[in-house]
């Protein structure tokens, strides 16, 4: 476990939950009998922080409802409210606000 705190984010990391993000969440859909012993979620959108951030700054624009992301998007928001949100190197994004 250790190592996974420690070590950049990869596939591995995606199936104990540590340590984990989007890209390498997708790609730890090619694992499916450990990716079932996951706490849930691999292979899918990441559904870290920045969604908090993302979803407020949709409701602002007026999108309507609750968005959540989807590997059809390639887990962005929808093409036509990306300029509305805080990109993904934004410290807002990147370092949690």
């Amino acid at each position: 476990l250790g190592f996974a705190l420690l070590a950049p984010p990869n596939w591995w990391n995606c199936i104990i939950r540590v340590n984990c993000d989007t890209k390498e969440s997708l790609a730890a859909a090619h694992v499916p009998v450990i990716a079932a012993f996951s706490s849930g979620g691999v292979g899918g959108c990441f559904l870290g922080p920045q969604l908090i951030r993302w979803q407020e700054e949709m409701e602002q624009a007026g999108y309507p409802g609750h968005w959540l992301p989807s590997r059809e998007e390639k887990c962005m928001p929808p093409p036509e409210y990306r300029a509305e949100v805080s990109s993904m190197d934004s410290p807002d994004i990147s370092q949690f606000g």
